[in-house]
C-alpha cells in the first residue's frame, strides 16, 4: 500500500530515536520519553484521537491479545545481549553480501565450508511466547494498521523476521514486510525481497527468496517460499542443492517443492535433476531425503557394462511400509540375459531383525535356464532367548559368477543354511541348531548337523574360600551328507554325544599367574556305513592336564616414560595316547601353526580328534608402551618341546610324528608411528631356522582419505601371494583406489580393480577397471564400472559393494557421511 495513506497528520508526532536512547519527535522541540515505561499503565480502551504515533524501542504484543482496536502496546527493553548476539550474525563483516546472508562459512586448508547459524535464546518451559517489534520508526493508526520503517525486528520466542519496511494489521493480526527480508527459526533461514506473515499461525510467505536448512546442509531459491504452520517448506518454481554456497554442479529444479524437516523428505514435482547445465533425469514426481529417515519413492538407479552381462540397469523403488517395515524392489536388466527382479523385504521388532532376499531371472538367454536366489536372515532376542536363521540358495553353482546382484548376500563356496535357537544365562547357554549347506564348487560338502544340541557353561563359586572353577561342555549332533560318490572314511554318517568337563585353579599375582588344569575327554559315536572291518560303534574318554604360568617384568627405557615388558610363558600339556584311526572326522580340521597354537589344548578343532602329547612350551614375548599406555611395539617368540612322538593324525594314512620340538613361531608388530604399522607371523624350521612361512604387512593411514596396504604371504614350496591396496589423493580433488592380488607362484592375477576418483565438497564420480577370476571358474571376467555421488543424494552407478575389499574404503566412507 502507498505510504501516504497512512501519512501522520502536521500536528501529531513523528519520531525517531536518538544516540542516547531518547526520541526526537515532530512538533516537538525537546526529546519525549515513551508514554508509557510500565506495562502495567497499558489503557484499557482505545486513544480519542484517530491515530497515534509512536517510536517505541521495543513492544511487547501478548499472543493472546484480541481487542479489536488497542492503543500502542506495552513497551518494554529488550534484552540488550540477545540484541546484540543476533545483529552480530546478521551483519557480520564479511566480501560477499549473499554468503553473510546465508550463514556461509567458507572451509580453510581446503576443506569444505559449512553453514553456521546464530544462537538462539532459551525458551522458558510453560511460558506464553510474546511478540517484540524493534523499529527506528513507527506510525500506528489505532485499531488498523501499524507502519514501521529501518531496521524492523520482530520476534517471537525463536522465530525472527526483519525488513527495511512493515506493515501490522491489527484486525487480521498479519503483515507485510518489504526490502531485504530476513526470516529466522533454529534450522532455517529465508531471505527475500517481501513478505506476508500471519501472526497466529506463524504462516509466513516470502517472495523472490534464497534459502538454507543449516543442519541438513541445504539451499536453494524460489520464486516463493511458505512456511507453513506445520512447519513444512513450499517452495514455487525452485531448486536444491547440498553444493557449497556458488557452487552449482547439482541441483534439482521443480515447479513445486515441499520439505518436511519432521518427516526428513522433500517431495518435488516436475523435476529435473541437473548436473552443471546437463539435464540428466527427469521426473514428474520425485522424492529425496533431507536427512536420514525414511519415505517411499525411487533410489538411484544403477547401470554398467561388463563382459559377461553386457549393458546393465538397475532401478530400485523404496516402500517404507512401516516404521518397522521397509521393501525394496529392483528390476535389474541384463542386456545379453534378460530381466531380473531383486526384492529386499526387512522387518524389525522389539526381540527380532529379519531380512528376506528374493532374486528371479526367467529364461537367461544366455544360460538358457531359470535362475533364482533365495537369502533368509533372522536375529532374535527375547529374554533369555537367542534365535538365529541364516539360510541362503542359488538356482545353480554360477549364479554369482554370472550375476551381478545388489542383493547384501554371504557368497561363499559352502552357502549357510542355519537355524538355531539358544537359552543364555550368566552361568550357562544351552542350544539347539539344525545347519546344511549347499556347496557351488567342485569341493566336497561339509556334513549337515541334524541337529547338533549343546550346552556349556562355567561356575566360579563352587567351594567356598576357593578359587576352584568348573566349566563344561556337552554336545550331541547327528552328521548327514550324500555319500553315493564317495568312498572310504568319506562315506560315513552317524551320531556323536560328547562331554568335556574341565576344573581349575587359577593363582594369580601382579608379577604372576599359574592355571593347572583337568579336563576329560569322552565321545561316544553311532555311525552308519562305516568302512568294512571297524565297529560302527565307539568310544573314546581321555584325560588332559595342563598347567600354564607366566611372569611379567616392567622397566623404564628412556626420559620420556617409555616402559619396556618381559613375560616369559610356561606351558605344560599332558595327553595321552588313544587309538583315535576308527572315527570319521565330521567337524574337525588341524589348527594352524602359529604363536597362539602352542599354547591350545588340542592342535585340532572340533570333537573329533584329541591330540596327544607330552609337551613342554616355552614362550617370551615382550611390549613397549608409551607413557599414555599405547603399544609402541611387540615382539615374541614361543617353541614347543615334546618328550613322547604324536600318534594321532588327521588322516589314518599320515605317520606319527617323532620330532623332539616344534617349529619356531615368531610374532612382531611395530607401530612405527600413528600411521605407520608394520606386522609379521613366521613360522621357522626347528633344526636349521630356515624361513618356512612368513606373513608380512605394512600398512599406512595418516588419515582416512590415504590408505595403503601391502601384504605378502609365503610358504615353503606351496604358495607366494601379495595383495596391495590402496587409496591416496594424486591431486586436488584428485585419488587413486585399487586392489591387487597376485599369486606369483603360479603367475596369476585373481583379481586387479584400479579407479580414479574425483571429489569436491558437491559431488564425487568414480570410474574404476576390473578383471578377476570368479569362484570356481576357469574363465576371467572383466568391466569397467562407474559410480557417483551426488553429496546429499547418495550414490547411483553400478559398482556397489565393489569397492568393499579395498582396505579402509567402508572406514572412509563412514566418516565423511556420503
Amino acid at each position: 500500500m502507498s505510504p501516504s495513506l497512512y501519512a501522520a497528520p502536521a500536528d501529531l508526532w513523528q519520531c525517531q530515536t536518538q544516540a542516547d536512547g531518547s526520541w526526537q519527535c515532530a512538533g516537538s522541540d525537546t526529546p519525549a520519553e515513551p508514554a508509557f515505561s510500565d506495562p502495567a499503565n497499558v489503557p484499557t480502551q482505545p486513544l480519542n484521537t484517530p491515530e497515534a504515533v509512536s517510536q517505541p524501542e521495543s513492544v511487547n504484543v501478548s499472543p493472546a491479545a484480541s481487542a479489536p482496536a488497542v492503543a500502542p502496546a506495552a513497551i518494554r527493553t529488550e534484552d540488550k545481549q540477545q540484541q546484540a548476539s543476533q545483529a552480530a550474525v546478521l551483519n557480520a563483516p564479511a566480501a560477499d553480501l549473499a554468503a553473510r546472508q546465508l550463514d556461509w562459512q567458507p572451509g580453510e586448508g581446503g576443506q569444505c565450508g559449512r553453514y553456521v547459524e546464530p544462537e538462539y535464546p532459551v525458551a522458558e518451559a510453560g511460558k506464553e511466547e510474546e511478540i517484540i517489534i524493534n523499529a527506528d520508526q513507527s506510525l500506528t493508526q489505532i485499531g488498523q494498521t501499524s507502519t514501521m520503517r529501518g531496521d524492523i525486528r520482530v520476534r517471537q520466542g525463536n522465530r525472527t523476521i526483519s525488513s527495511d519496511e512493515a506493515t501490522l494489521y491489527e484486525t487480521t493480526n498479519t503483515a507485510t514486510l518489504q526490502g531485504n527480508v530476513i526470516y529466522r527459526e533454529p534450522g532455517l533461514l529465508i531471505v527475500g525481497d517481501n513478505a506476508q506473515a500471519n501472526i497466529d499461525t506463524s504462516e509466513t510467505r516470502i517472495e523472490a527468496a534464497d534459502y538454507v536448512m543449516h543442519q541438513q546442509g541445504i539451499r536453494g531459491s524460489a520464486v516463493s517460499i511458505t512456511r507453513q504452520p506445520d512447519s513444512k517448506i513450499n517452495l514455487q518454481d525452485t531448486s536444491y542443492t547440498k553444493c557449497p554456497l556458488g557452487d552449482e554442479s547439482w541441483k534439482i529444479n521443480a515447479d513445486e517443492v515441499v520439505l518436511d524437516p519432521e518427516e526428513g523428505f522433500g517431495t518435488a514435482k516436475h523435476a529435473t535433476l541437473r548436473i552443471g547445465d546437463v539435464p540428466v533425469f527427469y521426473y514428474p514426481y520425485f522424492t529425496f531425503p533431507i536427512d536420514d529417515k525414511r519415505r517411499s519413492g525411487f533410489l538411484y538407479p544403477t547401470m554398467g557394462y561388463s563382459d559377461g552381462d553386457g549393458l546393465e540397469l538397475a532401478t530400485p523403488y523404496y516402500f517404507n511400509i512401516a516404521p518397522n517395515i521397509d521393501d525394496t524392489l529392483t528390476p535389474h536388466l541384463y542386456s545379453s540375459r534378460g530381466l531380473s527382479l531383486d526384492n529386499e523385504l526387512r522387518y524389525m521388532n522389539s526381540y527380532s531383525y529379519n531380512v528376506l532376499s528374493t532374486a528371479y531371472l526367467p529364461n537367461d538367454r544366455k544360460a538358457d535356464k531359470d535362475r533364482w536366489l533365495v537369502d533368509a536372515e533372522h536375529r532374535g532376542y527375547q529374554g533369555n532367548w537367542r534365535s538365529t536363521i541364516d539360510y541362503t540358495r542359488v538356482s545353480d553353482d554360477d549364479y554369482f559368477n554370472d550375476l551381478n546382484t545388489g542383493l547384501e548376500v554371504n557368497r561363499q563356496d559352502h552357502l549357510d543354511q542355519i537355524a538355531q535357537a539358544s537359552y543364555v544365562t550368566d552361568n550357562w547357554t544351552a542350544t539347539t541348531r539344525v545347519q546344511s549347506y549347499q556347496t557351488i564348487t567342485d569341493a566336497t560338502q561339509p556334513y549337515r548337523k541334524l541337529p547338533q544340541i549343546s550346552l556349556q557353561g562355567s561356575q566360579s563359586d563352587l567351594v567356598d574360600g576357593s578359587d576352584l572353577e568348573l566349566s563344561y561342555q556337552a554336545d550331541f549332533t547327528s552328521f548327514e551328507r550324500d555319500n553315493d560318490n564317495l568312498t572310504g572314511v568319506d562315506r560315513v554318517n552317524g551320531q556323536r554325544v560328547h562331554l568335556q568337563p574341565s576344573v581349575s585353579i587359577p593363582f594369580r599375582w601382579p608379577w604372576a599367574y599359574v592355571t593347572p588344569k583337568a579336563t576329560l575327554w569322552s565321545s561316544q559315536y553311532k555311525l552308519d556305513d562305516q568302512v568294512a572291518g571297524k565297529s560302527d560303534s565307539i568310544s573314546r574318554t581321555v584325560g588332559v592336564l595342563s598347567v600354564d604360568s607366566g611372569l611379567s617384568f616392567e622397566r623404564t627405557v628412556n626420559e620420556s616414560g617409555m616402559i619396556q615388558t618381559l613375560e616369559p610363558r610356561l606351558f605344560a600339556l599332558y595327553v595321552p595316547e588313544e587309538d583315535q584311526t576308527a572315527i570319521p572326522n565330521f567337524d574337525t580340521a588341524e589348527y594352524s601353526f602359529t604363536y597362539s597354537s602352542l599354547f591350545r589344548e588340542n592342535r585340532f578343532s572340533g570333537y573329533d580328534k584329541i591330540g596327544d602329547t607330552q609337551q613342554l612350551t616355552l614362550g617370551l614375548s615382550s611390549g613397549f608402551y608409551r607413557s599414555n599406555g599405547s603399544e609402541v611395539a611387540r615382539l615374541g617368540i614361543a617353541q614347543a618341546h615334546y618328550f613322547a612322538d604324536r600318534e594321532v593324525q588327521l588322516e589314518s594314512t599320515t605317520a606319527a610324528d617323532t620330532s623332539k620340538r616344534s617349529n619356531v613361531a615368531l610374532e612382531a608388530s611395530w607401530n612405527v608411528t600413528d600411521a605407520l604399522r608394520i606386522s609379521n607371523d613366521s613360522e621357522l624350521d626347528a633344526s636349521d631356522y630356515h624361513l618356512i612361512e612368513n606373513n608380512l604387512k605394512f600398512s599406512y593411514s595418516p588419515n582416512v582419505n590415504k590408505v595403503f596396504s601391502l601384504g605378502f604371504r609365503d610358504r615353503e614350496d606351496t604358495r607366494e601371494q601379495a595383495d596391495l591396496s590402496f587409496i591416496w589423493p594424486v591431486a586436488k580433488k584428485w585419488s587413486v583406489l585399487g586392489r591387487w592380488q597376485e599369486d606369483i607362484r603360479n603367475n596369476t592375477t585373481p583379481e586387479a580393480l584400479l579407479g580414479v576418483e574425483y571429489s569436491d565438497c558437491c559431488w564425487q564420480v568414480r570410474v574404476a577397471a576390473r578383471e578377476y577370476l570368479p569362484s570356481g571358474s576357469t574363465e576371467r571376467d572383466s568391466g569397467i564400472y562407474i559410480q557417483f555421488v551426488l553429496k546429499g543424494l547418495g550414490a547411483f552407478g553400478q559398482g556397489k559393494g565393489l569397492f568393499d575389499n579395498i582396505t579402509g574404503f567402508e572406514e572412509r566412507e563412514k566418516q565423511n557421511d556420503y
